[in-house]
């Protein structure tokens, strides 16, 4: 339980950090610098509790 919640944690500060980049990113670089980001973003988003949530679940069965 303590390590989805840490994983929880991180994936919370990665996302905020990713928000933070692509801000700044489409200030710095207008709409087009903004895209490719804005796609690692959503990937990351998909991705992320993917594989967070493939290894908690391995673990609770165990």
């Amino acid at each position: 339980m303590t390590q989805h919640k840490f994983a929880k944690i991180i994936m919370i500060l990665i996302l905020i950090a990713e928000l933070y980049w692509l801000f700044f990113d489409f200030v710095s670089e207008g709409f087009w610098g903004a895209v490719i980001p804005f796609s690692a973003v959503i990937s990351n988003c998909f991705l992320l509790p993917a594989v967070f949530g493939k290894k908690s679940n391995n673990n609770s069965q165990r």
